[in-house]
């Protein structure tokens, strides 16, 4: 009787240790930040996608880094649109030979965190605080893409440059940011310099890549 006793012990241990190591999906408590509606207004129906064809977001999660009120999580739309036809249809930015760049990416609904409080943090520290793999950083044309539209659209914008994973022809880290109110681009040193190099996030999704 004893042993038995025991084997349930055990049993009921082990299950417990499961209970609390096992991930456990989170409802997502999401902040709608721009709509179709408003970036249609802003790119024009030539230039997007309609509501069928866009990548959808699953609003379930096991990161609590979705739900934290300082990361700003929203949900945007973005159509991955290339820089190139960007600058065609803006033409007042500082576009420089950014405007011959045909990259895109895929259009969908995304999770981003661009009001955040990793500034001017170097990678092992961004990743200390991240630490999930369903996070990831916006790339250079969706990050361009989402704060033309911010500009457009009248809306706040940290007086930021965001580290994207495009490098120049001298392996430095580009950053993309405002100034003057125009797309602008640095290098990843200059924006720590002056204390600007900002990331934005995003919820990574299967479709993305």
């Amino acid at each position: 009787m004893n042993s038995v006793e025991k084997r349930k012990s055990r049993q009921e241990k082990k299950k417990n240790k499961q209970q609390v190591y096992s991930p456990v999906n989170l409802k997502l408590k999401t902040i709608s930040g721009i709509s179709p509606a408003q970036s249609l207004k802003v790119w024009g129906a030539e230039l997007v996608c309609s509501d069928k064809k866009l990548n959808p977001l699953r609003m379930t999660a096991t990161s609590q880094i979705f739900n934290k009120r300082e990361f700003n999580f929203k949900k945007v739309v973005l159509q991955g649109l290339s820089i190139s036809q960007m600058a065609q249809r803006f033409l007042q930015h500082n576009w420089g030979k950014f405007t011959k760049r045909v990259d895109s990416a895929e259009p969908g609904y995304y999770l981003v965190s661009y009001q955040n409080p990793l500034v001017n943090l170097y990678l092992p520290q961004e990743s200390e605080i991240i630490n999930s793999q369903e996070v990831i950083y916006l790339d250079l044309c969706l990050t361009i893409e989402l704060l033309v539209m911010l500009v457009e659209l009248g809306q706040e914008i940290p007086p930021l440059f965001y580290r994207t994973s495009a490098t120049n022809g001298h392996d430095q880290k580009i950053c993309v940011g405002l100034k003057k109110g125009k797309i602008s681009f640095v290098t990843e040193n200059i924006a720590r310099h002056y204390q600007k190099m900002g990331v934005c996030l995003a919820k990574y999704e299967s479709w993305m890549f």
